[in-house]
């Protein structure tokens, strides 16, 4: 059996137990769940559709399946699994089948691809929306942020002239402190020090540096010795 062949067949068994899974589980329900009683939800959706049918699904891909599902339904498609991968940074999507990422610096094309145009469009509306925004030909460029704080750019048409464009900066979980610079050798001793101090001084400090270069990490170890008696606004 040859390749296009078999995902042809891998689409058609998607849909068709997709369609099934619209009609028993209601999309507003959906997003009110926690993501892992509806994933076991979902799992007996998928193991009914697929015994209904007839099938042929084994146990792995019937939940390879459901977390696609899933993912689509309250997550991020298919791009969720670069979310969760620690250590990607940044996640781009170019269109509907260019998924890039980027670790330690270098920029990776992965194996993850949209079904077609709707599918993206989905997606970014699901997070335009979530922020009260919209993505649409009057409104073709929206800046946003996700609930775990990644910051979220979606550019469409007519500015993209082929497809959706969505580019994520991932909110780093470490947490670096002056200290972490020294431990690490990213900076002096006496480079840490000083900066205390001028953080603790209330001096003005200029943050600069390209794409990924870590300014908004700097900018939190520096904010840690702001006094918590400070008023502190940020602008965007």
């Amino acid at each position: 059996m040859s390749m296009s062949r078999q995902n042809k067949i891998s689409d058609e068994t998607h849909q068709r137990i997709r369609t099934y899974i619209i009609e028993q589980v209601d999309a507003e329900s959906a997003l009110k769940m926690d993501p892992r009683v509806l994933e076991r939800t979902v799992g007996k959706i998928v193991a009914e559709a697929v015994a209904e049918m007839r099938l042929f699904l084994n146990g792995y891909e019937q939940r390879a399946l459901t977390r696609e599902i899933v993912d689509d339904m309250v997550r991020l498609g298919p791009i969720q699994p670069c979310m969760d991968d620690p250590q990607v940074n940044d996640v781009l999507v170019n269109g509907t089948d260019q998924v890039l990422v980027e670790r330690a610096g270098k920029l990776e094309l992965t194996k993850h691809k949209f079904r077609d145009h709707n599918h993206l469009l989905n997606l970014a509306q699901r997070i335009a929306s979530a922020v009260g925004r919209r993505i649409d030909e009057s409104s073709p460029m929206v800046d946003a942020r996700l609930a775990d704080g990644s910051r979220v750019n979606i550019v469409g048409p007519p500015l993209a002239l082929d497809g959706i464009y969505i580019s994520i900066r991932k909110f780093s979980r470490t947490v670096m402190t002056l200290d972490s610079y020294v431990e690490k050798g990213c900076m002096s001793r006496r480079m840490a020090d000083f900066l205390h101090l001028a953080a603790k001084a209330r001096l003005n400090i200029l943050v600069s540096g390209g794409t990924g270069s870590g300014k908004t990490t700097m900018l939190n170890a520096l904010s840690q010795h702001i006094s918590r008696s400070e008023r502190i606004i940020t602008i965007e």
